[in-house]
C-alpha cells in the first residue's frame, strides 16, 4: 500500500500517547506497553470479529509532554468562528472547495489527537510535592479541555520510600486523579523493577478502554450533528468546471462515521461496514457525474487535483472495507468487494476512452496481495470444501463463482496478477491518473513490475503448496524476461540461470528448452560468449535448429564450466545375478550393467558455428555404491563391440569407450558379492570432453556429470543384453518380481543341501515314538574356502488343526541320540566334504493328561527341516530345506470295553450256595457272595491300521479294579484273542458279609504295538472306564443252544441275598407268534411246564429252567424272537430282569433275539 498515505491505510485504533521521560524504568515500560501496539499497520488479528479480546492501540511516543500538546494545538487552535483548517469550507483548506476528505484528517486521529495522554513524573523530595500536584492538576485541566484523558505515572525510589503511600493519596487529592484511573504510582526496585513495570502496564491499559469509547463517541455525536447544519460556502474564486452539490458535505460526514466507528469498536468493525458501502456510493456518485469534466480539455488545475482526491478517497475506502469484510471472516465476500471496485472503476473510465489504467490496476492487486498475504490461513477456510457454497468450485489458487467469474485466493498469484497489468505498455500509460507523478517513465513502470514478481517470488517461497511454490521458476523467467525489456542482459542472464537451474526435471525439457534460448539471446546481446557457449551446449541435447552465429570468437572461451548444463549421459544401471538367478549370495558373481547413450547432439553446435568439427568423448566412468564401494570404469579396454564386458581388478574395469558418441554402449561390470545387505548403485560420474575443431585452432571444454541414480523407480522388468555370433546386441527381459533395478539384496551364503527319507509315514499317533533313518546329501561341500561359524540342522515339527497351530498338543524331535529339539551340527561334515550321511530321527507327540482330543479331529503334523548358519561376521540365517507332513491320530484304533455276567466254564454255579459247605473251606464258615463276569474288548481298525498291516499288535493286557474295598475281583481265567475281539473272565466276591448292593469297576485296555518294519515298541491304553455291576439284584440269565430250528433254552434264576425269593415263572409264546414265528414245546426232555406258579428260591442260590423247543417261521428274518420268561417277584411285585450270556443272544426291553 506504498502508493498511498500510511494514515490513510492503516488499521485503526485508540491513540495513545505517552512521555516517559529517560528514568531505568522507561526501558521496561516501553516493551511491556508495546504488547498492546498494533503488530502490523494494516493488519492485526485483533480485529477479527469477536476472536480476541486483548485491547490493542495505536501507541505514539513522546520525548516530552510539551510535544504532544504541541501535535494537539496544531489542530485545536484556530480563530473563533473559523473552519478547521481541514474543512472544505476553509479557503485556506488543500479540499476547498469541493473536496471531501484529505489524509490530515485520518492522520490527526492516527498520528497526532490521542483519546488518552500518559506522563511519568519523578517524585523527590516531599517539600515538592505541592509543586507536583500543581503541575499535575494544570496539566490535567489542560487536556481536559480538549476531551483528552491525562493519565499521570508517579515514580519514586526506594530512599524516598518513608511515608510514600501518605504522599501519593495527598497528590491524588490534590490533582483529582484517582487511583488505579488518573495516577499510578511506581516504586524503583532494582530486584522487581521489570515485574512493577509489567504490573503496572497492564493496569493502565485495562484502566484505558472506557476512555477510549467516550472519547471518540463524543466525536462522532459532533459529526451527526453537522447533517442538521446550514453551511455558507465563503465566495470562491477558484476556476473550477464542478458543481458544489450537498452530496460531498454528505459523504464527508458518513466517512467520518465509518471511520470513527473503527475507533470505537477495533475488536469488531461490522457496524461500520453499511457506511463504508454508503460512503463509496456517494463517492462513485460523485465521480460518475462529474467525470466529463474531469476528462474535457477545458479541465483547469483544480478539477485535475479534485479528481486525484476523489480517486484516491474511493481506493482508500474500498481497503477499509475489503479489511472489514475479512475482520467479519467474510472472505468471499471481501474478494468480491475488491473485484467490484476495480471492475466499477474500469468501467467508469473506459465508457470515457480512458483506457490507460493498467497502471492503477496493478496498484490495486498489489495492496489487495499484501492484505491477503496478513490475513490468517483460518479466515480462508471458507475456499476449502467443507464450507464453501455449492455455487463456488474450488481451483488451484483461487475460487471459480456460479456467474463464471474468478476469485484469485493465493497472495503469489494476486503479485503475479498485478504485474500482468503491466505486461502491455505504452508513453500513453504515464499520463494514467492519479498514478502520473510516481511514474515518470516506461523504466519506472518496469523497475515496478519487477518489483511485483519479486514480491510473488517471496510469497512463493514462503507458501505452504508444493504446487503454489512451482511458480518460483515462472516468476524467475518473468523478471528476466523484465530486464530485457530494460535492456539490462546481465541482470535477465543471472535470472534465466537460477530459473533454468530449477528446472531439470524431464517434465520440464521444454521449459528448460526455451530458456536456453533466452540465456543464449541475452548472453550474445550482453557480449557473454562463455554463457553463450554454455546454452549452445545445453541446445545440442534439444535438436532445435539455431541461427549461424558468424562473429562467434572462441578464443574469448577459454574457460568455460560446462559442468551446471544438463545432461550428456543417459545412463540406465542394473544389477543382477551372472546366473540370472533372482537370488544373490555372498560369493555369487553380479553384474553391474549400465547402458550409456549420448544425449548431446554435435550438429547443433557445428550449424551455429560456421566450419566447426565437435566432437564428445567419454573418458571415464565412476560408480559409487551405498556401501562406500567405488568401481572405476576407464577407457583402455580393447573391446569393439557395443555390449562389453569385464572383470573388476584391483576396483578398476577395462573398457573401449571411443565410441560413446556413435551408439548405444553396454558395460557389464563383474564383481563378487562379498557382504550381506542391500547392494545398489547410488551414483554415477562421468568425465566428458567436448571438442571443437575450427580453422583458428582446436578447443576442448571438460565436463563433469553427476547422475544420482533413482532409488524409487519400480518396474515389472529389466533388460539383459548379450551378444549373438555376430556381434549384435540381444536384449532379454527378466522379471524384477518387486525390487529396483538398480539395488540387489545380497543373501548369506547357504550350503547346498538335500534331505531323503529312507521310509515313509502318513501317519503318526499321539503318545508314538516314531523312528526313520534321513540321508543327508552334500552335493557341492565349499564351505572350508567360506569360513562360517557354524552350520546347524534344526527339525522344527509343529500340530496345526485345520492350518491353525494348537497349543494342545506337544512336538518333540531328536537327533539319534541327542536332546529333544537340539539342532545337528554339520560343520564339521561339510568341512571334511563328506558326499553323504545317515542319521536317526525320532519324533514324538504328546499331549497332557487334561487335554481332550476327539477321535475325529483333523491334527496334521509338519516337520520343518531348517538349516542355521553363523557366517564369519557372526551373521545368523536360517534356510528352509525341506518339510513333511504327517497325519495325527489320537489313537490307533478304538477299544470298546463291555461287561456283561456269565457261568463258570465247568456250568457250576457261579453263587456259592450257604448250604453247601466243602470239605475245604477253612474254619468251615459261610462261603462269601461271589458272581462271575466277561470283560470283553472290541477293536475298531477306525484309520484301518490294523487291516493294512502298518501297525501290529504285540501284547495287550487290561486292567481291573474295584472302586469298593470290600468288593474284590479275581480273574478266572487267561485273556483270549479272536480276530479284533478280546476277553477274559472275572469274578466279583464280598470280602465280609454282604453289605452293598451295587459295585463300580474301573476297566481298561493297554496294547503294545508296533510299526512294520520297525522293532520299535509303542504303548496305547484307553481311558479308565466305570460300569456299575449289580452284587445282590435277583435276574435271569439266558443261555441258548441254536441247532438248525432246534433250540435249547436255559434260563438260570440268581437270588444273591440272604433271604427266600417266591416266584412265578411263565414261558410266553404269543408276543413272538404274532412276529410270524411259531414255538412248540414238546419234546420229551422238557421236565418243566411252561408255567409254575409258585416256585421258591433259596437263599444264594440259582435255579434253572431248561426248555427244548423247535420254531417255524414265515419270513426269512436274520434274528429270531425267542420265547419270553417271565419270573414275577411275589413279594415285591415286579418282573426280574433277564441278561443274556452269549454275544448273538440280545435283550431288548424284555424281548430276547438270537442271530439266525
Amino acid at each position: 500500500m506504498e502508493f498511498y498515505e500510511p494514515s490513510f491505510t492503516t488499521q485503526l485504533a485508540p491513540l495513545v500517547k505517552i512521555a516517559l521521560g529517560q528514568g531505568p524504568e522507561a526501558k521496561y515500560l516501553r516493551s511491556h506497553l508495546d504488547r498492546a501496539q498494533l503488530s502490523h499497520p494494516v493488519w492485526d488479528n485483533v480485529i477479527i470479529k469477536n476472536r480476541l479480546l486483548a485491547t490493542k492501540f495505536h501507541i505514539r511516543y513522546a520525548a516530552s509532554e510539551s510535544e504532544i500538546e504541541t501535535s494537539i494545538l496544531s489542530h485545536k487552535s484556530r480563530v473563533t468562528g473559523a473552519h478547521s483548517p481541514l474543512s472544505p469550507f476553509n479557503t485556506l483548506s488543500d479540499l476547498f472547495p469541493s473536496g471531501v476528505i484529505s489524509s490530515k484528517w485520518f492522520s490527526k486521529y492516527v498520528d497526532d489527537v490521542p483519546f488518552a495522554v500518559v506522563c511519568s513524573f519523578s517524585l523527590a523530595n516531599a517539600e515538592n510535592d505541592a509543586q507536583l500536584a500543581e503541575t499535575l492538576t494544570a496539566t490535567r485541566a489542560k487536556y481536559l479541555n480538549h476531551n483528552v484523558r491525562f493519565v499521570a505515572i508517579v515514580v519514586s525510589s526506594a530512599t524516598d520510600s518513608v511515608g510514600i503511600q501518605d504522599r501519593i493519596a495527598h497528590l491524588r487529592q490534590a490533582s483529582g486523579l484517582a487511583n488505579l484511573l488518573g495516577l499510578f504510582h511506581l516504586l524503583l526496585l532494582v530486584e522487581s523493577m521489570e515485574t512493577e513495570c509489567e504490573m503496572l502496564a497492564s493496569s493502565l491499559l485495562n484502566a484505558l478502554k472506557t476512555s477510549a469509547t467516550d472519547f471518540y463517541s463524543g466525536i462522532e455525536l459532533r459529526v451527526k450533528q453537522r447533517f442538521k447544519k446550514y453551511y455558507t460556502m465563503p465566495r470562491s474564486e477558484v476556476k473550477s468546471s464542478i458543481e458544489l452539490l450537498p452530496k460531498i458535505l454528505e459523504t464527508r460526514n458518513i466517512v467520518k462515521q465509518a471511520v470513527l466507528l473503527q475507533f470505537m469498536h477495533p475488536h469488531n468493525i461490522e457496524s461500520s461496514i453499511p457506511l463504508l458501502e454508503q460512503s463509496y456510493a456517494g463517492l462513485f456518485e460523485l465521480l460518475a457525474k462529474n467525470v466529463a469534466h474531469f476528462f474535457s480539455k477545458s479541465r483547469t488545475p483544480h478539477d485535475r487535483k479534485v479528481y486525484i482526491q476523489w480517486r484516491t478517497l474511493l481506493d482508500i475506502v474500498a481497503i477499509h472495507l475489503v479489511r472489514g469484510y475479512f475482520s467479519i471472516e467474510r472472505s468471499v465476500l471481501a474478494m468480491n468487494r475488491h473485484r467490484s471496485h476495480v471492475r466499477a472503476v474500469t468501467d467508469l473510465l473506459s465508457a470515457h476512452s480512458q483506457h490507460d489504467i493498467s497502471i492503477w490496476a496493478a496498484t490495486q492487486y498489489h495492496w489487495f496481495a499484501e492484505l491477503v498475504e496478513l490475513v490468517p490461513y483460518t479466515i480462508s477456510q471458507e475456499f476449502h470444501e467443507a464450507k464453501k457454497p455449492k455455487d463456488q468450485i474450488e481451483f488451484l489458487g483461487g475460487l471459480i463463482l456460479s456467474d463464471g467469474s474468478v476469485l484469485v485466493t493465493s497472495p503469489n498469484l494476486l503479485y503475479k496478477r498485478a504485474a500482468s497489468e503491466l505486461s502491455t505498455l505504452g508513453d500513453s500509460f504515464l499520463n494514467s491518473e492519479p498514478l502520473s507523478d510516481r511514474f515518470t517513465s516506461i523504466s519506472d513502470i518496469l523497475a515496478y513490475k519487477i518489483k511485483l514478481y519479486g514480491l510473488a517470488q517471496e510469497s512463493t517461497m514462503t507458501s505452504n503448496s508444493a504446487f503454489l511454490a512451482s511458480l518460483d521458476m515462472l516468476l524467475l523467467v518473468d523478471i528476466a524476461d523484465t530486464y530485457v525489456a530494460l535492456g539490462d542482459y546481465k541482470k535477465s542472464s543471472h535470472f534465466y540461470e537460477e530459473a533454468q537451474s530449477k528446472c531439470t526435471l524431464p517434465a520440464w525439457a521444454a521449459v528448460y528448452q526455451s530458456l536456453s534460448n533466452k540465456l543464449l539471446s541475452a548472453a550474445i546481446n550482453s557480449g557473454d560468449l562463455s554463457t553463450a557457449l554454455k546454452q549452445l551446449a545445453n541446445l545440442s541435447i534439444f535438436a532445435t535448429p539455431i541461427e549461424p552465429l558468424p562473429d562467434f570468437d572462441l578464443s574469448s572461451c577459454s574457460v568455460v564450466d560446462l559442468n551446471s548444463l544438463s545432461l550428456f549421459v543417459n545412463a540406465e544401471v542394473s544389477l543382477f545375478n551372472q546366473s540370472l538367478n533372482h537370488e544373490v549370495r555372498v560369493y555369487d558373481t553380479v553384474v553391474t550393467q549400465i547402458k550409456l547413450e549420448s544425449a548431446f547432439n554435435a550438429e547443433i553446435i557445428e550449424r551455429a558455428i560456421p566450419g566447426s568439427k565437435v566432437d564428445i568423448m567419454l573418458n571415464n566412468v565412476v560408480v559409487k555404491y551405498d556401501n562406500k564401494t567405488v568401481f572405476s570404469i576407464t577407457d583402455t579396454g580393447n573391446q569393439n563391440e557395443q555390449i562389453q564386458s569385464a572383470t573388476l581388478e584391483c576396483n578398476k574395469a577395462a573398457f573401449n569407450l571411443s565410441n560413446f558418441g556413435e551408439h548405444t554402449l553396454v558395460l557389464q561390470m563383474k564383481h563378487e558379492a562379498s557382504n550381506t545387505g542391500w547392494l545398489l548403485v547410488t551414483e554415477m560420474c562421468f568425465a566428458l570432453t567436448i571438442g571443437i575443431k575450427l580453422e583458428s585452432g582446436e578447443y576442448q571444454f571438460g565436463k563433469n556429470e553427476l547422475v544420482i541414480v533413482d532409488q524409487q523407480k519400480i518396474g515389472q522388468t529389466f533388460d539383459v543384453y548379450a551378444p549373438n555370433q555376430h556381434g549384435l546386441s540381444i536384449r532379454t527381459q527378466k522379471e524384477l518380481k518387486g525390487r529396483v533395478a538398480c539395488k540387489v539384496f545380497v543373501k548369506p551364503y547357504k550350503p547346498n543341501l538335500m534331505i531323503e527319507t529312507e521310509s515313509e509315514f502318513d501317519s503318526i499317533i499321539i503318545g508314538e515314538k516314531l523312528e526313520t533313518a534321513v540321508k543327508l546329501v552334500f552335493p557341492e561341500s565349499s564351505l572350508a574356502n567360506v569360513g562360517c561359524k557354524s552350520v546347524k540342522l534344526l527339525v522344527e515339527t509343529i500340530v496345526y488343526e485345520d492350518m491353525i497351530e494348537t497349543k494342545e498338543l506337544h512336538a518333540q524331535a531328536n537327533w539319534d541320540q541327542m536332546k529333544d529339539d537340539e539342532p545337528m551340527d554339520l560343520l564339521e561334515a561339510l568341512q571334511l566334504k563328506t558326499k553323504q550321511r545317515k542319521h536317526n530321527l525320532r519324533v514324538c507327540i504328546s499331549k497332557s493328561p487334561s487335554s481332550m482330543v476327539p477321535k475325529d479331529m483333523k491334527l496334521k503334523a509338519v516337520l520343518y527341516f531348517k538349516l542355521i548358519v553363523t557366517s564369519a561376521l557372526a551373521e545368523v540365517s536360517e534356510y528352509h530345506i525341506k518339510q513333511l507332513e504327517i497325519s495325527v491320530l489320537a489313537c490307533p484304533f478304538s477299544p470298546k470295553l463291555t461287561i456283561t455276567p456269565c457261568s463258570y466254564d465247568d456250568k457250576t454255579s457261579s453263587i456259592p450256595n450257604p448250604f453247601v459247605v466243602k470239605h475245604s473251606s477253612e474254619g468251615l464258615s459261610m462261603p462269601l457272595l461271589s458272581r462271575a463276569w466277561l470283560l470283553n474288548s472290541l477293536l475298531q481298525d477306525i484309520h484301518g491300521l490294523l487291516l493294512s498291516g502298518d501297525v501290529s499288535i504285540t501284547e495287550t493286557k487290561f486292567h481291573l479294579r474295584s472302586t469298593n474295598p470290600e468288593v474284590s475281583f479275581s480273574w478266572l481265567s487267561e485273556l483270549s484273542s479272536e480276530d479284533l475281539t478280546h476277553v477274559r473272565q472275572f469274578v466279583t466276591s464280598g470280602r465280609y458279609r454282604p453289605t452293598t448292593t451295587n459295585v463300580n469297576m474301573v476297566a481298561s485296555i493297554s496294547f503294545s504295538y508296533k510299526r512294520n518294519g520297525s522293532n520299535m515298541e509303542n504303548n496305547f491304553e484307553t481311558k479308565d472306564e466305570v460300569f456299575d455291576m449289580p452284587l445282590q439284584d435277583p435276574r435271569v440269565l439266558v443261555h441258548v443252544d441254536h441247532i438248525d430250528a432246534l433250540v435249547h433254552l436255559c434260563f438260570t434264576i440268581e437270588n444273591p441275598t440272604s433271604r427266600i425269593v417266591t416266584l412265578s415263572t411263565a414261558l410266553i409264546t404269543d408276543i413272538a407268534l404274532n412276529k410270524g414265528i411259531s414255538w412248540e414245546f414238546e419234546d420229551v426232555r422238557n421236565e418243566l411246564p411252561l408255567k409254575q406258579t409258585i416256585t421258591p428260591i433259596l437263599p444264594f442260590c440259582q435255579h434253572k429252567l431248561e426248555y427244548f423247543g423247535t420254531y417255524v417261521t414265515e419270513a426269512n428274518n436274520s434274528n429270531v424272537e425267542l420265547p419270553q420268561l417271565q419270573v414275577y417277584d411275589m413279594h415285591y411285585k415286579l418282573n426280574l430282569p433277564t441278561v443274556a450270556l452269549q454275544a448273538n443272544v440280545k435283550v431288548i426291553g424284555s424281548r430276547i433275539y438270537i442271530k439266525h
